[in-house]
């Protein structure tokens, strides 16, 4: 069963309106040819879906958004987000 939220859009200043946004997410995402693929592909979409929040949501919703998020993915890991792997290519330039 599909998942259906409705929020408030921002409110228009001066004659400038504010479109009507809605996202679909119904499909997964399919196999990458590569990291890099995968990558631009995370990316795209990332700038795309921040893009239409950010020009439609109050910007009281949208901070608050950012918040959540960050709560969401905050850890309580005691290493470092840093794989073994970034520190040699680091190093490396």
């Amino acid at each position: 069963m599909s998942k259906e939220i409705h929020i408030y859009k921002a409110a228009p200043v001066d004659d400038r309106q504010i479109r009507p946004v809605i996202v679909h997410i119904t499909e997964p995402i399919p196999e990458m040819e590569s990291l890099d693929a995968a990558e631009m592909t995370y990316w795209n979409e990332a700038d795309e879906l921040s893009e239409a929040l950010y020009d439609a949501l109050p910007g009281g919703t949208f901070d608050r958004v950012l918040v959540r998020l960050m709560e969401i993915k905050a850890t309580l890991f005691r290493v470092s987000h840093k794989l073994p792997e970034e520190s040699r290519h680091a190093s490396a330039t």
